[in-house]
């Protein structure tokens, strides 16, 4: 069984190493629409071993932040560092100009290069407009 599990890593392996290009910073209108925040906290684990003896232990579950913006292609949320930054930085309802990248993912064949869409990366988002570097 194990055997025909190698072709199956090696396409996943193949396929998630594409290479990727980040297109121009662009700047967008947005307006922020939610803001959420979990604070972190401790959660009883309990276990038991093979011999019947019970365990009760505690896990930290992480704070959580991010933050929803409203731009013109639709409504999308940034989480981890960034939401934790635009969470303190920014309030609901609030418009603001977003600065992102877009990220392709790089095709070649016969000698020549084609762009696939692959995502938008969220780089700041701030009240006054950002000046774009030429």
């Amino acid at each position: 069984m194990k055997h025909k599990l190698w072709p199956i890593l090696l396409l996943s392996l193949l396929i998630g190493c594409r290479e990727q290009r980040a297109g121009q910073v662009q700047e967008e209108q947005a307006q922020v629409v939610q803001k959420y925040h979990r604070a972190g906290y401790y959660t009883p684990v309990v276990s038991v071993d093979a011999d019947g003896d019970i365990s009760i232990d505690t896990d930290y579950v992480e704070p959580i932040w991010w933050v929803k913006f409203r731009c013109q292609h639709g409504e999308f949320r940034v989480n981890g560092d960034h939401g934790r930054r635009m969470y303190d930085k920014l309030s609901e309802g609030q418009n603001v100009y977003v600065l992102y990248n877009e990220v392709f993912y790089v095709n070649k064949k016969d000698n020549k290069e084609s762009l696939e869409h692959k995502d938008f990366d969220f780089l700041d988002a701030d009240h006054k407009p950002f000046t774009l570097e030429k």
